[in-house]
């Protein structure tokens, strides 16, 4: 089904496999504004789990709208702290927000976030200590399937990534790295 959250906290869920506080699939509609995500964790391993916060489900069509979000110290142990999405069919549209840690995290590979399938992120403030694949891992093979623009990506990693893409289109305008 749809979620449709303003001014809620998600803080200290726990799943075993993804989406620590949200896990979507089918056509579902989440819509999140002015939400704090803290302190979730998704304990599933291998490539196909993750998202410590959210999770939008492999085959599915599922869209996430967040506006004016925090999220905070999520954590998981292999793809993206924060929001992972399966499938090439997911839509992820990311405004005003802000994505922070986690810190002293090591047995991941992920980081912040792993969106594929096209994504928007705008005016939207994301740092860490992530892991191989940077601050965002990005994949999309749709042309402009993923925008980054008018953002701040900080993030302090033993191989200095902010973006990790490969043979997928990403674009980032007016953005600070």
């Amino acid at each position: 089904g749809n979620l449709n959250a303003v001014s809620c906290d998600f803080v200290q869920n726990a799943a075993a496999i993804s989406g620590g506080a949200i896990s979507a699939a089918g056509d579902a509609v989440v819509t999140l504004d002015k939400c704090e995500f803290s302190q979730n964790t998704a304990s599933g391993e291998g490539a196909g789990n993750g998202g410590g916060a959210i999770c939008l489900e492999t085959e599915s069509k599922a869209k996430l709208f967040v506006n004016r979000c925090s999220f905070v110290k999520n954590t998981d142990k292999y793809n993206a702290h924060h929001i992972y999405t399966r499938s090439a069919d997911n839509y992820v549209g990311i405004n005003n927000s802000v994505f922070r840690g986690p810190y002293g995290v090591k047995t991941t590979a992920g980081g912040l976030m792993q969106i594929k399938g096209q994504s928007v992120i705008v005016n939207t403030t994301m740092y860490g200590r992530t892991a191989d694949w940077g601050a965002i891992s990005l994949g999309s093979k749709i042309e402009n399937g993923c925008r980054i623009i008018n953002d701040i990506v900080l993030n302090n990693s033993s191989n200095g990534l902010s973006f990790y893409t490969t043979n997928y289109n990403a674009s980032v305008y007016n953005t600070i790295y």
